[in-house]
């Protein structure tokens, strides 16, 4: 297991426990102290502590302490379904760590802050359906245009986190999220219509995910490839990066430079580089002759994205560098080469080829050097 995948680990692990610590634990305080914090605040400590986590853990992994977030970025092809699971492994040890601790603080007390329907339990999935696809709705956008949210992000994630509970909690609890409503489930024994929290929140995220973000990317292309500009920016420095710059963007810059040498400044690089290029990629990218056995893995930097004028993606999540799709910024989603068969990682290499020639031929020449 990578370091990358280590800390991210762990990152969804003490994000979510804090999460649902907060959550969870103001519903038993609340218990105890005989209503002093009221549904006002529980909800403030909901919201308060989304925020806290995002800002203390977004840059090591998106800060999701979600499985129905988590859900949605790898339902859109921002997160790979394998690294969607070391999340939701994370997210669940985490909640299930906070509610056995909770228990030991204060006992079987409210049912350890467990979510149960006040009703119907279709009406409570329904609304967790609803307020969970607001929730998702607001992290895609958060996320695709990041340079506009910037350090704004938690709090406007956690203000939406409050609103939605303040909403929800009378009549489901509010959870929007299945660790959330897993963990003191699991240690207190309340099981009562849980698949309500689960079933809501992930079709709730799917449909919240799956709009915006082909809305949102769709008006960011559509500003990028037409939208006319008096002094558009020119372009010097173009980046392909993946996680492990072994394979995919290693093929990119290959062709990128064979076809456009000294127009561009090309480069290549990854969050988490491999030892040596993948010998199926070198052997491939010989056939068409361009030698890559020179080249080694490199390690991608903030400075190297934030030097570069277009940064180009793999279709794998590089959260810790570049998490966002905006107007310099564009993903391939192609499959990575590693333990495929030769001829496989050949087809690979030809839709990257023909992705560099779409690239160049779609980029007005005025732009170019």
């Amino acid at each position: 297991m990578s370091k990358t995948v280590i800390r991210r680990f762990l990152s969804e692990f003490l994000g979510t426990f804090g999460l649902v610590f907060a959550a969870a634990g103001a519903v038993m305080v609340d218990d105890l102290s005989g209503g002093s914090l009221n549904l006002i605040g529980i909800a403030l400590c909901s919201g308060l502590a989304v925020m806290a986590m995002i800002y203390i853990f977004g840059r090591v992994s998106g800060a999701h302490i979600n499985p129905a977030i988590t859900f949605g970025f790898a339902l859109t092809k921002y997160l790979s379904w394998t690294e969607a699971s070391v999340y939701l492994a994370a997210q669940i040890g985490g909640a299930v760590g906070a509610a056995q601790i909770l228990r030991n603080f204060f006992g079987l007390v409210a049912n350890l802050g467990s979510n149960a329907p006040d009703g119907s339990p279709l009406q409570s999935a329904a609304l967790e359906m609803v307020l969970t696809f607001f929730l998702m709705s607001v992290i895609m956008t958060t996320t695709i245009n990041q340079k506009q949210f910037g350090s704004v992000a938690g709090l406007v994630i956690g203000g939406t986190v409050t609103l939605c509970t303040l909403i929800g909690a009378p009549i489901s609890g509010g959870s929007m999220n299945p660790a959330r409503s897993f963990g003191p489930a699991l240690i207190s024994g309340t099981w009562s219509n849980h698949w309500v929290y689960w079933i809501g929140p992930l079709l709730g995220s799917a449909i919240g995910a799956i709009s915006a973000s082909w809305l949102l990317n769709d008006q960011t292309k559509s500003q990028f490839n037409h939208e006319a500009s008096p002094s558009p920016k020119r372009i010097h420095r173009i980046m392909f990066a993946c996680v492990h710059n072994s394979g995919r963007s290693q093929m990119a810059e290959g062709f990128a430079k064979q076809y456009w040498p000294g127009a561009v400044a090309f480069q290549s690089a990854g969050t988490d580089p491999g030892g040596q290029i993948n010998p199926l990629v070198l052997r491939v990218m010989k056939e068409k002759g361009i030698d890559l056995l020179g080249n080694t893995p490199k390690q991608l930097t903030q400075e190297m994205y934030d030097q570069s004028d277009r940064v180009i993606t793999m279709g794998c999540s590089i959260a810790d560098i570049c998490p966002t799709l905006d107007e310099t910024t564009e993903d391939w989603t192609l499959d990575d080469p590693e333990g495929k068969t030769i001829e496989e990682v050949r087809i690979i290499r030809d839709e990257i080829e023909e992705r560099v020639k779409t690239l160049f031929s779609s980029t007005k020449a005025k732009d170019l050097g």
